[in-house]
């Protein structure tokens, strides 16, 4: 495998990835929700008294999330807590998760690992309390962390500082768009030699309507405004980690194997032993 493309560029793989969504909190878990032809969409009873609200229908994240200590996530809302938990997990199929310590191993705080995130707004409670100031004309409900998790870059914000990394950090915020934006920025500061690693996804907040609707975690707040006034909102958040090929290659993980070769099929990559080296799905 070429580690650089006829350009002249990197090649760039995804090591790891985590999800949360109304499918499940897992690949595999809403890759079994899919294949059963269930929807996972449902009428939100809360919903029920709102005038003009002509539709309730949401796809809630399905599941808790883990308990963290408040010191790691009190600047945290909904949103920026959806996405370091399922940055946590792509971390740790990468093989870049201290297992003892849940922190980032060390070499990703060399500057050459940085984030791409995006969000189109934080976390729905956080800004009814910073706008209780105009409405209330009192200050009651605010404190030290309130903007940091309603504005709309606290999810790269959070992840970059909670890891202490160094590196780049690009925010998108272009609503069902913003995650996978994020991915594409994240893909060309690698090919282009600026970072080695990337931590790159989008995330929405909560279902409801008191702290709003968005797609949980992809963490993006997901909201459809159709012509007759309706809105269907869901939650999602997906994260995935972005590497060059070279240096991830000389990272003794062992996740089993997959490359893609140049026409984007699947083929096993193995060492002289015949033993899964790593496991990477080349974006070409």
């Amino acid at each position: 495998m070429d580690f650089v493309k006829p350009n002249g560029k990197r090649r760039v793989v995804v090591t790891g990835a985590g999800m949360i969504s109304g499918l499940g909190q897992n690949w595999e878990e809403a890759f079994e929700q899919l294949k059963s032809y269930k929807n996972c969409i449902k009428n939100m009873e809360e919903w029920h008294d709102i005038a003009g609200m002509n539709t309730q229908l949401a796809c809630p994240a399905k599941g808790d999330l883990p308990k963290y200590s408040r010191k790691l996530i009190r600047g945290m809302g909904r949103v920026a807590l959806l996405s370091y938990h399922t940055s946590q997990m792509a971390l740790e199929m990468a093989g870049l998760l201290n297992p003892e310590t849940k922190d980032i191993v060390d070499e990703c705080k060399n500057g050459r690992t940085g984030v791409a995130y995006g969000s189109s707004m934080g976390s729905f409670d956080s800004i009814e309390e910073l706008t209780s100031v105009m409405q209330e004309r009192c200050t009651a409900k605010v404190n030290s962390s309130t903007y940091i998790k309603c504005m709309p870059h606290t999810c790269a914000a959070n992840i970059e500082v909670t890891y202490q990394l160094k590196g780049r950090m690009i925010v998108t915020s272009e609503a069902c768009t913003s995650g996978s934006q994020s991915i594409g920025y994240g893909y060309e500061t690698i090919e282009n030699g600026l970072q080695d690693i990337m931590i790159c996804g989008g995330t929405e907040g909560a279902v409801t309507i008191s702290t709003y609707t968005c797609r949980e975690h992809q963490w993006n707040h997901t909201e459809y405004h159709c012509k007759y006034g309706h809105h269907n909102r869901t939650e999602t958040l997906l994260t995935c980690l972005i590497s060059r090929l070279k240096y991830r290659q000389t990272l003794t993980t062992t996740l089993g194997s997959i490359l893609c070769n140049q026409n984007g099929s699947l083929r096993e990559q193995t060492d002289k032993h015949n033993k899964t080296r790593l496991q990477v799905y080349v974006i070409l």
